[in-house]
């Protein structure tokens, strides 16, 4: 039988049977028995092979459809594909889209991310689009500079302590001889990792511009490591515990002369029993600071830090719960914080409520004296949930400790940021106490069509005033 030359059916096929549904339901209501079982034997034994014919035909249609779906699914690959080569970044100059690789940024890794993320730099992944972005890449050492090695995360992965050290000299190697933006992790958990940073990481001191170092359980004493670290007079931002930072000062000299130091994040979090006041501590070139950053201040002595920074811009301070459970001191003048150069303060909290939230407004607004702040922020992003419904009835801010800032400082505050609940009547006392706002950024969410009139009339009274 002759068949189809395109898709291999049979163009003269015909059935056997003629399938009469009405007729097959009337006998099965009315008839009763085999009276008709030859007839209806052989109109079974004909539609079989009816079936068998119609798969037959089937299957050389469906390869056909098979085929034409695959060519059309090529053909829409090979469109977008064509489609990406007039992609606008394609036309870009090799200066500007450097300078868009340079916005990438290695960030912080979690417990809950992925090991290979955590380890891999961004030049990695762009040097892996193509053969132009892979070029770029390796003629470019700057994008290589911004490195996070996670040792534990490493190590694990590649199970072999040489395998984690090839791939951290890869990227020291592309990275030239540029300055190095370094952050490392779990440096003293076990001698393997341990090595890793001394013998690979440690002789490239003399290029780290900012060194974020977690040590995690720190099981190896790290004194013998930073004895070998003989200079850091590139370094301009540092980013330790004060554990860590202590343990530095005291076997290295060389943390103590960076002339470029300018921004320390130092973490608080479950400090030792460490006393500010240490010589080591005292070495510290605090005085030289421009920018900090202290995480979980928890008692009022850690202020002794921010007392050696006299020549501080910005500071950032994010307060402890456990600060809570100290008794505030009564100020006689001598214990006050005077930062003659302060232009932007922030405040942040975490999951405060707002009796919490007061004592550490008072804590730190009653020591501070801030002649030329500009720019103040308050954040409490996560309030406690039953303050949070609670607050509009209570005042938790306090007013007077503020005003007794405002006119201490005579500073001419011109931007005023508040994430935190407040209430309206707060927030009209705040904003009485700074007539020279400029900018204002209120993030506090409005519950209720009383308070949305409240900060509507709030404006209005602004614009009044000017």
């Amino acid at each position: 039988m002759a068949k189809c030359s395109r898709c291999g059916s049979r163009p003269d096929f015909q059935p056997r049977v003629s399938i009469n549904s009405d007729k097959i339901l009337q006998q099965l209501r009315s008839s009763v028995g085999f009276r008709d079982q030859a007839h209806i034997t052989s109109f079974l034994h004909d539609a079989e092979k009816d079936l068998d014919d119609y798969d037959t035909e089937i299957a050389p249609l469906e390869m056909a459809i098979s085929i034409l779906k695959r060519k059309r699914a090529r053909l829409e690959g090979s469109i977008t594909l064509c489609r990406s080569l007039l992609s606008p970044i394609r036309r870009l100059p090799w200066e500007i889209l450097t300078l868009v690789f340079l916005f990438l940024e290695c960030g912080e890794p979690s417990e809950s991310s992925d090991v290979v993320t955590r380890v891999k730099p961004q030049a990695f992944q762009v040097s892996q689009v193509c053969a132009s972005w892979r070029k770029l890449a390796l003629e470019t050492p700057i994008i290589w500079s911004n490195l996070l090695f996670d040792l534990a995360g490493d190590y694990h992965r590649l199970q072999r302590s040489d395998l984690s050290g090839s791939f951290i000299r890869l990227c020291l190697q592309r990275s030239s001889q540029v300055p190095l933006d370094l952050t490392v992790w779990n440096v003293g958990e076990d001698i393997d990792r341990y090595v890793l940073f001394d013998e690979i990481l440690r002789p490239t001191s003399h290029r780290w511009r900012s060194l974020a170092l977690y040590n995690g359980k720190a099981n190896i004493d790290l004194k013998t490591l930073w004895s070998q670290i003989t200079d850091l007079t590139s370094m301009e931002y540092l980013q330790v515990d004060i554990k860590t930072l202590k343990t530095a000062l005291d076997a290295s000299p060389a943390l103590r002369q960076t002339p470029h130091l300018r921004f320390l994040h130092l973490d608080l979090t479950r400090p030792p029993e460490i006393s500010i006041s240490t010589a080591s501590l005292q070495a510290f070139p605090w005085a030289q600071l421009t920018a900090l950053r202290v995480v979980w201040m928890d008692s009022p002595s850690q202020f002794d830090v921010i007392r050696g920074c006299v020549h501080l811009t910005k500071l950032e301070l994010r307060m402890d719960y456990m600060y809570t459970g100290w008794d505030l001191p009564s100020h006689d003048g001598t214990d006050l914080v005077t930062l003659e150069c302060l232009n932007d303060l922030q405040f942040e909290t975490d999951n405060f409520d707002g009796d919490e939230l007061c004592a550490l407004l008072t804590e730190v607004f009653s020591r501070m004296t801030t002649p030329a702040l500009k720019h103040l922020t308050f954040s409490c992003s996560r309030p406690d949930t039953d303050w949070f419904f609670d607050h509009k009835s209570s005042r938790c801010w306090p007013l007077d400790v503020f005003a007794e800032f405002a006119q201490r400082s005579g500073c001419t505050l011109t931007s005023l940021c508040i994430n935190s609940p407040i209430t309206t009547s707060e927030f009209l006392s705040l904003l009485c106490l700074f007539p020279d706002l400029r900018e204002l950024d209120v993030r506090e969410p409005s519950t209720s069509r009383t308070e949305f009139e409240g900060l509507v009339q709030l404006l209005d009274l602004g614009n009044h005033h000017r």
